[in-house]
């Protein structure tokens, strides 16, 4: 039997034309309350002459005899929910123009035969009078797309040619599955008409991989539900699992359980659904992983694994799980990633496989093999190429700056695989500097050339130039070239680290009393008075050695130690004694200069271990 539009063909034209009448007046109500005072009059008459219009085509259509003028009108009664206000805020969404809204009339699922299976059809196209012309077959397309059956309905419209049969390819291919630009653009065209227009094209989006940032606003909403909720069964459990499913890939969970619980009631409670079919199992993953459920992650999982329409989709929820939780990929997930991405070669699923596993790779700390992947996949002018590009950059700039070596040393051979890599990038000043820093905390400061290039320097502020001389610095002392390292240090001889790495030049090439002048030209504190000290001892002079000592001590507040002084003060006297000893002419009196060295000797042993 017929639904909502009845089994009398009279009723279905009496209900055309009421519902056309109320539209004309409906608009006349909201262009009265927009317009201003001057343009009512000539509204109410535009208003007016399209009723007039109206009423005469139905007369001749047989709708309606206009002889019959004593009878009373039936009266309308308005939705509730349409007032005014809504009616004109509606009005404004309006449909894209050379668009008939009579046209969008056709989605909605009204006038179909109520059938309970495919086998049942059969019965209801032997009630039919005929199915030659597309009017002839629009409740059997409906009743098609009723049972979710969307290439049965479009075999009907398939060599029609009628204004009507791009909309409703359109529906019928999405229902089969089929979300081309194409459709999407059709639909679009219509979703402002009604409620039942703006769902089906929703839907087109919901499996679009692909979208403009204008497609990517136009999301489900609660208003759908109510929607929905008037479609007959299987084609409502079709459209709310796939709208469902966009509100929870887009962050709307509250909204998508309210679609799920909606045909899966046991989901309460937190079951499994009773349909087990992929794309309702998918949007209970996406709901219960969301909440950290093992459920979810298991079927995702599961769906990862097999060819399936939401294969792909369920590899990247997977992917982003992983890496917001902190979780192990299955064994094999990054195998499932570059099969998508050699699957789906040049197209939007292959682009998006590739950045996971860009993501994956970075996660296990292979920075230099996703550098490989994103010059692979990414070409130069890609707009995504700099988000990846930044976030591997990201990534390298953490291990640099961490205090593993291990960790320092991965980050520093990633970058230096290909700095030029990150060139596009106004941070990679900033990345330079730490793989320059890396470098000198790894005692590797010959790779500064590598990290700045001579062309480079000019540009480089006061600092990068100042660490990168350092680095050349050590790098010449590293390879024994005591000439460079002087010629390095000349500009920052006032600072220590430079300061430090000169002295030690000068005092492995016997040019100690160099270094002695170049720290006696510090300014007077702790660190000129041990520096002084220690060269000074090394230089034998232990007279200016324990002056200095001493010095440092006071500095220090008396916590130097007395051993040290105490050995210093020792070796002082006896330097003076040594400095005026007669040298030895025969073997006795050689004999006693040895016994007097060797007293000594044990007497500075036994100031040191305090014996």
């Amino acid at each position: 039997m017929m639904r909502v539009g009845g089994n009398d063909n009279s009723v279905s034209k009496t209900r055309w034309f009421k519902t056309t009448l109320l539209s004309a007046l409906l608009i006349g109500v909201a262009g009265n309350t927009a317009l201003a005072d001057e343009t009512k009059a000539k509204q109410n008459a535009d208003v007016a002459k399209s009723i007039e219009n109206i009423l005469q085509k139905a007369s001749e259509q047989g709708f309606v005899d206009l002889k019959e003028t004593n009878q009373d009108p039936e009266p309308v009664k308005q939705p509730e929910p349409h007032t005014p206000e809504i009616i004109i805020e509606q009005l404004s969404a309006s449909p894209q123009d050379g668009i008939s809204c009579a046209v969008a009339d056709l989605v909605e699922l009204t006038d179909y035969f109520d059938v309970a299976a495919y086998s049942d059809i059969s019965t209801a196209k032997a009630k039919m009078r005929s199915i030659d012309s597309l009017d002839d077959r629009i409740a059997l397309i409906k009743t098609y797309w009723s049972l979710g059956l969307g290439a049965e309905a479009l075999a009907l419209v398939h060599s029609v040619e009628d204004q009507r049969v791009p909309l409703l390819k359109s529906v019928s291919k999405v229902l089969s599955g089929d979300f081309s630009e194409n459709n999407k653009f059709i639909l679009k065209q219509y979703a402002a008409c009604n409620g039942s227009a703006k769902i089906w094209y929703k839907t087109a989006l919901s499996d679009s991989n692909s979208k403009t940032p204008d497609e990517a606003k136009v999301l489900p909403d609660s208003s759908d539900l109510a929607v929905l909720e008037e479609m007959p069964v299987e084609i409502r459990k079709i459209l709310t699992r796939r709208l469902g499913v966009l509100a929870a890939e887009t962050g709307d969970l509250q909204l998508a359980k309210k679609m799920l619980r909606s045909i899966e009631p046991d989901t309460k409670t937190g079951d499994l659904p009773a349909s087990r079919d992929d794309h309702t199992m998918y949007l209970f993953a996406l709901i219960d992983a969301s909440q950290k459920g093992q459920k979810g992650i298991r079927i995702l999982e599961r769906l990862s694994k097999f060819d399936g329409p939401l294969r792909t989709r369920s590899i990247f929820q997977l992917s982003n799980k992983y890496s917001a939780d902190g979780l192990s990929p299955y064994p094999g997930f990054s195998d499932d990633l570059n099969s998508v991405a050699q699957q789906y070669s040049g197209k939007d699923e292959s682009r998006m496989a590739s950045l996971e596993t860009i993501k994956l790779y970075l996660k296990n700390g292979s920075a230099t093999e996703s550098i490989k992947l994103a010059k692979r996949e990414l070409s130069i002018d890609d707009p995504e190429r700099v988000a990846v590009v930044t976030l591997i950059a990201d990534q390298i700039l953490i291990g640099l700056n961490d205090k593993k070596n291990s960790k320092r040393i991965g980050a520093l051979n990633a970058y230096l695989f290909d700095s030029g890599f990150f060139n596009p990038l106004k941070t990679h000043a900033e990345l330079k500097h730490a793989a320059l820093e890396a470098a000198l905390a790894l005692n590797l400061p010959e790779l500064g050339g590598q990290i700045y290039l001579d062309e480079e320097i000019e540009s480089l502020d006061q600092n990068s130039i100042k660490r990168l001389t350092l680095a050349k610095m050590k790098a010449a002392r590293k390879s024994g070239d005591v000439e460079k390292v002087i010629v390095f240090a000349s500009g920052y001889k006032d600072d220590i680290e430079f300061s430090g790495l000169l002295i030690e030049s000068l005092v492995e090439t016997g040019r100690s009393q160099d270094a002695i002048q170049i720290v006696k030209a510090m300014p007077h504190g702790p660190e000129r008075f041990k520096k002084l000290a220690d060269l000074e001892w090394q230089a034998g002079d232990f007279k200016s050695a324990h002056s200095n000592l001493q010095s440092l001590d006071y500095a220090m507040g008396g916590k130097l130690g007395n051993k040290k002084l105490q050995l210093s003060g020792l070796l002082t006297s006896v330097e003076t004694t040594y400095s005026n000893m007669i040298v030895p002419n025969s073997s006795e009196d050689l004999g006693e200069f040895q016994s007097d060295i060797s007293d000594d000797i044990n007497i500075a042993k036994a100031y040191l271990t305090g014996g």
